[in-house]
C-alpha cells in the first residue's frame, strides 16, 4: 500500500532553495520540483514509502519517506549529488521561513 504523499514537501540543507509540489493516484505520481522560477516536471511510483521516478532526460531519482521526511537514497547523472538530503512536509501553503 502506497504511502499518501501528496502536497508540498519543503527542501532543507543544500535544498533550502526547492520546493517539491506532489501530486498522486494510488501509486502513481505527478511532481514539480521548483527551485526559484525553474520547473522541472517529474513523474514516477510510489511503493510503500519509497518513491522511484521515471528517467527524466534520462536520469532518475529515488526517495525514502519517514513520517515528515523525504530523504533522497539515490539519484542518477547530476541528481546523484543529491543524495543523503531531504525535504520536509511543508506546514502551511508554503515554504517560506
Amino acid at each position: 500500500m502506497p504511502m499518501k504523499l501528496s502536497g508540498l514537501w519543503c527542501g532543507v540543507g543544500l535544498l533550502h532553495e526547492f520546493r517539491l509540489e506532489m501530486a498522486q493516484q494510488f501509486d502513481q505520481l505527478e511532481a514539480r520540483l521548483v527551485r526559484k522560477h525553474r520547473v522541472r516536471q517529474i513523474t514516477g511510483r510510489i511503493d510503500g514509502s519509497r518513491v522511484v521516478t521515471d528517467p527524466q532526460r534520462n536520469h532518475t531519482l529515488e526517495l525514502q519517506a519517514l513520517g515528515n521526511e523525504l530523504r533522497v537514497t539515490s539519484g542518477t547523472g547530476p541528481l546523484a549529488l543529491l543524495k543523503g538530503q531531504a525535504f520536509t512536509r511543508a506546514t502551511a501553503d508554503s515554504c517560506s521561513r
